[in-house]
């Protein structure tokens, strides 16, 4: 290899769906091709288990807005976890507020991208 083109997008988050339905369903669905309700985002996966009748349906879309349930503790295992130790609970208030956690976010893509500037044996190729 002699040439290697990158092409970045704009920065986005995803918004990932599981849904566990029969499996006659779900072919019905991906015959609809991308007018049906599997194939019109933007990934998906269909996990099959054969000593079941069911699969696991996992829908992706890229959404631009930072999604509002990720300070939410119901929809966040992570979160939960975290907030239930005492000392975690302290760091995490401090982190989140006055948007310094959006100051971390951009501190970690800037770390990252200096990494990966000097060391670029470790970015994964194709």
């Amino acid at each position: 290899m002699y040439a290697v083109t990158i092409e970045t997008v704009p920065f986005y988050w995803i918004k990932e769906t599981l849904e566990i339905i029969e499996w006659s369903e779900v072919k019905k669905k991906l015959r609809q091709g991308l007018n049906g309700d599997i194939l019109k985002y933007h990934t998906n996966e269909v996990l099959i288990n054969a000593y079941t009748s069911r699969a696991l349906v996992t829908k992706r879309e890229l959404v631009t807005e930072r999604p509002s349930d990720l300070s939410n503790v119901d929809s966040n295992p992570f979160l939960a976890a975290v907030r239930a130790i005492p000392a975690f609970e302290k760091i995490w208030k401090l982190v989140t507020q006055d948007g310094l956690l959006n100051d971390l976010e951009r501190d970690l893509g800037n770390v990252l991208a200096s990494i990966g500037k000097h060391f670029p044996l470790l970015v994964p190729t194709v």
